[in-house]
């Protein structure tokens, strides 16, 4: 299936390299992530495939077509901004009229149909009731359900949206990620969704592409982000809380290859070993570990163990937070009876689903 294909994309601005040859295939229906911090070239990339900005080198693709010289408006794209971009004149009525009463498309519609299709689209985003309203009458989540009905009135091909519900509060947050999700299952269009927030994601991709610095740090499904991450900066970059990452170097103790951190000692896997002969000469490794593949044990059967620090209470989940001599690591349980702050507790490493990087280079070995 076609969609969005990226190959070779560079922007730059003045001497800032924004985008650094960013390689990106989203297919066609797809709900795909663009998850960075600040500055990862988010923005530039959608502004790059939407034509707003002409890309210094490299190729865009859309449904197989090259979009290079190709105008914003001959795109087929609709673009939400983080800001919801809504005129402040307009009732939420007008404003979500507005692309259909654009030159390029003001004699395809007429009064009738325009009414028509904005208010089945209101219905569709549970707004029938405030088209009359202006965007000073509304709420944060009200006026993005107006930027996305404005996007929706054209039928586009794509959806691009910018950090579209960043500055929502968390309990809005959570609606109109359910929201974006359901309008997406039900038209079957490209959504191509930027973000900062692991979360939203993690939560809502069919696929991410992690972004820093300009460049695609991996890009695949959650299942190979969050179990595979491609090196120390996705590990750190996602999950909730994130991957625990410790330095570490590899010693043979007794026929056994182990990982030696400042605190502890983890025999290595055989999985891992055969790993590490593929890798070639690796000496000095970070240990990477999922908070929730490590569990709790009773003391004098843990070789590993450590003193309670903090607990946090997330409903279905909590989070410890454990140090091991001057290492700090959490882990997360869904059963938390009979721990106590203070507590000396045994831990249990998942050792099969440990993660180990080439400490010089920050990649994933195996």
């Amino acid at each position: 299936m076609q969609g969005i294909t990226i190959k070779n994309l560079w922007k730059k601005y003045g001497e800032v390299e924004a985008l650094k040859g960013v390689n990106l295939n989203c297919e066609k229906g797809d709900l795909f992530c663009l998850l960075g911090p600040s500055g990862a070239g988010k923005t530039s990339l959608l502004k790059t495939i939407g034509g707003i900005e002409e890309v210094f080198s490299g190729e865009i693709f859309i449904d197989g077509h090259p979009m290079n010289g190709v105008s914003p408006q001959d795109r087929d794209i609709a673009m939400i901004f983080e800001n919801y971009a809504l005129y402040p004149t307009l009732t939420v009525f007008d404003n979500m009229a507005a692309p259909l009463r654009a030159p390029k498309r003001r004699h395809s519609y007429s009064k009738a149909d325009i009414e028509r299709v904005v208010k089945k689209t209101a219905k569709v985003l549970s707004m029938e009731g405030m088209l009359d309203r202006f965007p000073k009458q509304l709420s944060g989540g009200q006026k993005q359900r107006v930027a996305l009905g404005r996007a929706l009135v054209r039928q586009p091909k794509i959806f691009l949206l910018d950090e579209p519900i960043s500055h929502l509060d968390a309990v809005i947050k959570h609606q109109m990620r359910t929201e974006i999700k359901r309008l997406h299952r039900e038209l079957g269009i490209t959504f191509l969704y930027a973000t900062p927030d692991q979360l939203e994601a993690l939560t809502m991709g069919d696929m991410i592409a992690v972004l820093k610095d300009g460049e695609i740090q991996q890009s695949g499904n959650l299942q190979q982000i969050f179990d595979s991450p491609a090196n120390t900066f996705v590990a750190a970059f996602t999950g909730d809380p994130p991957m625990n990452l410790f330095d570490g170097t590899l010693k043979d103790i007794n026929g056994d290859l182990c990982a030696i951190t400042e605190s502890f000692t983890l025999p290595l896997s055989k999985n891992a070993r055969k790993e590490l002969v593929k890798a070639g000469h690796v000496t000095g490794v970070t240990v990477g570990i999922r908070p929730t593949d490590i569990s709790t044990g009773l003391l004098e059967k843990c070789p590993i163990h450590g003193n309670v620090l903090f607990m946090e209470y997330l409903g279905k989940h909590t989070v410890i937070g454990i140090e091991i001599n001057s290492t700090l690591l959490k882990v997360k349980v869904t059963d938390k009876t009979g721990i106590e702050e203070g507590e000396n507790i045994g831990l249990i490493f998942n050792m099969d689903k440990l993660n180990l990087f080439d400490k010089k280079t920050g990649m994933r070995i195996g």
